[in-house]
C-alpha cells in the first residue's frame, strides 16, 4: 500500500513546529531586556506626569504642561511622587518625597543635592490652577518591570506567523504608543 497524504507521513506537524519555533523566538525577543530597553528609549518614558484627582490619579501622557530634565539624577529621587505647583506664569514650587522644596523660574536651572534640574513650561498647554500635578523620575529596573506586568505577546496564528501584542495600561494613548 503506497501513502500518498503526506499529512499522514508527519509533514504539517514539521512545519508548524517550524513555525512555532520562529513565533518563540519573536515573543523571546520581545519580552527581552534589550528589546524592552529599546521601547522605553523611544518613548520617553523616564519621567511620568500625573494630574491627581480626589479618587484617581491622572497620567498626563503628552500632555503635561511641565517638563522636568535632570541629568545625574540622586538614586533616592526614583519612582517616588513629587508635587509641582505653579506659583505664576514664570515660577514653579516641587515639593519632593522628603519634604524638601525647591522654588525656581521655568527655564533656569536649579540645585537639588548638586545635581542641575530645569523646569520647562509647554506651550499651547495650560496650567489648572485647581489641579495639583506630580511626576515621578522612573528608574529602568521599574520601567521592565512596568512593561513585564503590562505587556503581552503571543502567537494570534501559528500558520500565518501572526502575533498579538497588547498592553495593559490606565492611560490608552500611551498604550497605544507601546504597541505600536
Amino acid at each position: 500500500e503506497v501513502n500518498t497524504d503526506a499529512t499522514d507521513m508527519g509533514i504539517p506537524n514539521i512545519i508548524e513546529d517550524q513555525n512555532m519555533n520562529l513565533l518563540s523566538g519573536e515573543i523571546e525577543l520581545m519580552q527581552s531586556s534589550l528589546f524592552l530597553n529599546q521601547v522605553i528609549d523611544s518613548l520617553d518614558l523616564d519621567i511620568t506626569y500625573y494630574s491627581v484627582g480626589e479618587v484617581l490619579d491622572f497620567e498626563l501622557y503628552k500632555s503635561s504642561p511641565f517638563q522636568v530634565q535632570w541629568k545625574s539624577i540622586p538614586s533616592s529621587y526614583f519612582n517616588s511622587n513629587h508635587t509641582i505647583v505653579e506659583l505664576d506664569k514664570t515660577q514653579y514650587e516641587i515639593t519632593f518625597f522628603n519634604g524638601q522644596k525647591v522654588k525656581g523660574q521655568y527655564g533656569i536651572p536649579v540645585l537639588v543635592d548638586g545635581t542641575k534640574l530645569v523646569v520647562q513650561r509647554v506651550a499651547g498647554l495650560d496650567v489648572d490652577p485647581k489641579n495639583t500635578y506630580t511626576f515621578v523620575l522612573n528608574n529602568r529596573q521599574a520601567l521592565r518591570g512596568y512593561f513585564a506586568q503590562g505587556l503581552l505577546v503571543e502567537p494570534k496564528n501559528f500558520n500565518a506567523n501572526t502575533l498579538r501584542i497588547s498592553c495593559q495600561d490606565y492611560n490608552a494613548e500611551k498604550a497605544m504608543y507601546i504597541v505600536n
